[in-house]
């Protein structure tokens, strides 16, 4: 992945054409489903969907069959992983959105980042509208979060092949490492929106609470 000097903050964001929210995974770090997991009385997976619907986004819910639907969550389509994208991580939920919206670039974010904000989302959208790349990925402490990051179509091209190509056995981080994604760093002011918790010591330090006082 690629790291260049931050996007004018000023710059007018385009609009991707869907916000996809990953909702599927075992959650076996926190012991429970994450997407359904509430904060300030909504589900995680909606507040997720809040954040991408305030920066104009129309919503789909990925990983997760539509008699599944957790309640709560607003307006959105419901899609299940294709089956021959199994084993392959929150990449099959991408992917499965990209078939499911063949004309659309897609502003992924996992339903473990319940802090969201609107304004997060629409910084990554200013740093995308000033680069060219088949993604644009958000980082946290120099690493990248591939599960908060706008994919292109020319993504979805280069995962499919590079899936094929490694026999299926394929991480969302090595796709984007395949297609040279950028990654950038949010200004310190909205850092604390791309917070996520995949186990109960993460969930107890995003709620500002001791383990002890859950």
């Amino acid at each position: 992945m690629t790291h260049a000097p931050r996007a004018d903050p000023g710059a007018a964001a385009p609009r991707p054409a869907v916000g996809v929210v990953l909702v599927g995974g075992a959650s076996s770090r926190m012991g429970t489903d994450k997407a359904a997991m509430t904060l300030r009385g909504r589900p995680w997976a909606g507040l997720v969907a809040d954040a991408l619907r305030g920066a104009r986004m129309s919503i789909l819910f990925a990983g997760r069959a539509p008699a599944d639907a957790i309640p709560g969550c607003g307006s959105g389509a419901w899609l299940s992983d294709l089956p021959d994208l199994a084993k392959t991580g929150p990449l099959a939920g991408i992917l499965s959105a990209a078939r499911a919206e063949p004309a659309a670039d897609l502003f992924v974010v996992a339903c473990d980042h319940p802090a969201l904000t609107s304004d997060a989302v629409e910084w990554l959208l200013r740093v995308a509208a000033a680069r060219p790349d088949s993604a644009v990925v958000g980082a946290m402490l120099d690493r990248p979060l591939p599960t908060f990051a706008l994919y292109r179509r020319a993504f979805f091209a280069t995962a499919e092949a590079s899936r094929v190509r490694r026999n299926h056995g394929h991480s969302l981080t090595r796709a984007a490492d395949d297609a040279g994604a950028h990654w950038e760093a949010p200004p310190a002011a909205l850092a604390p929106a791309l917070a996520s918790a995949n186990t109960p010591e993460e969930l107890a330090k995003l709620r500002g609470l001791s383990p002890s006082r859950r």
